[in-house]
């Protein structure tokens, strides 16, 4: 007698490999938003009940959030019908963006090369572009208004206060770009060209500099004018503080009584106006120019670095272009400049496309892997 055909089972503890695993990698590239939310609740549905039909690529325009919504669901499905490599996947959603998405990919700005390669990156910048509309400031709309018309538009979309000041950074990140005010910034305080990434930045830094490029000439002027009554005021400090100092053989550099002993204050540099061999606490300027923490010129205690944290050091009172923390000019892991130490390299957490090794970007790989194969 014959037996009967039995199935066969595969051994308990291995699990055939299935493609419907593999799609959480890619539902986890989208942010969390309302939208989001529910086209990832759907992608299992729709990908069962497109994967035999054919499926129209979705028109796409510039202002139209939905429209992008509606493509990113076609390309999600697309890359998982046709079973999209990763390092693959990028390639694909160029070939797919059309015209219009390289007319906006022109608006972006991206710290790295590495960056302009990489999906997620891609999809959260196309998310910020299409959740503002291709938004941009009215010529006769001030800046506080628009970045408040800015916050609005966010928090509608985003689902948490990180993720706000994550869409506004880069929403401005995208307008100054657009309007070069980075370009202008360079020119009014030149030190700003020790900073390489501006995607390093603090939205409270990028708020600074578009401030300083838009109301320019009205500080210039409001300076000019303060300027000229500078030398009254210094004489009317020297009176009223220096000299009663003097008079109790007090140091007017250091506000101590050191009886002939080097001066405490000798060459050390005042935080107040940048100038040598005094403290700030005994600097007889009222108007301070090229402000040591700032960078620009205002009147005394209203230096807009006051209480600020710098993005590079995570120190406060002064901005990134003026920190004096030590750094790499061109780092071996991510060839950018930033402070040294690796928590500060922006390839920290970056996995490498050549050697799936994390710490480094693509660019800076010394892996010979490849040239082995061959």
């Amino acid at each position: 007698m014959h037996k009967p055909a039995t199935a066969v089972v595969p051994p308990t503890g291995r699990a055939t490999p299935s493609l419907r695993h593999r799609p959480q990698a890619l539902e986890s590239l989208l942010p969390h938003d309302n939208a989001n939310d529910d086209l990832r609740a759907g992608m299992c549905c729709t990908r069962s009940k497109l994967k035999n039909a054919p499926v129209s690529l979705p028109l796409l325009s510039a202002h139209s959030r939905q429209e992008w919504i509606a493509w990113r669901r076609y390309f999600f499905t697309h890359i998982h019908d046709k079973d999209v490599p990763i390092y693959r996947q990028s390639e694909e959603f160029f070939r797919l963006i059309g015209e219009v998405g390289y007319s906006i990919m022109k608006n972006l700005y991206f710290g790295s090369i590495s960056d302009e390669r990489n999906l997620e990156i891609l999809l959260h910048k196309f998310d910020v572009y299409f959740t503002f509309c291709g938004k941009r400031k009215r010529p006769d709309e001030t800046l506080d208004n628009y970045f408040k018309s800015l916050e609005s538009i966010a928090e509608k979309t985003a689902n948490s206060r990180a993720n706000v000041d994550k869409y506004i950074k880069e929403k401005l990140l995208q307008d100054m770009k657009h309007g070069k005010i980075f370009e202008q910034f360079l020119k009014i305080v030149p030190i700003f060209s020790k900073v390489s990434n501006y995607e390093t930045l603090t939205s409270t830094e990028l708020k600074f500099i578009w401030y300083e490029c838009e109301y320019y000439e009205d500080i210039r002027k409001s300076c000019q004018l303060i300027e000229k009554l500078e030398p009254v005021r210094e004489v009317s400090i020297y009176q009223k503080e220096i000299q009663p100092m003097r008079k109790k053989n007090i140091c007017f550099k250091c506000g101590h009584d050191h009886s002939g002993r080097r001066c405490p204050a000798w060459g050390q540099r005042c935080w107040k106006c940048g100038d040598l061999n005094h403290f700030l606490r005994c600097c007889p300027k009222t108007f301070i120019r090229d402000c040591v923490n700032c960078g620009r010129n205002h009147i005394q205690f209203k230096c807009p670095a006051y209480a600020k944290e710098c993005s590079r050091c995570k120190k406060n009172n002064h901005f990134a272009w003026q920190c004096l923390g030590d750094v790499i000019n061109c780092c071996d892991y991510c060839g950018q400049s930033h402070l040294s130490g690796r928590n500060n390299c922006p390839a920290t957490k970056n996995i490498c496309n050549k050697c799936q090794k994390i710490g480094h970007f693509t660019s800076k790989c010394r892996s010979r892997r490849n040239s082995l194969r061959k």
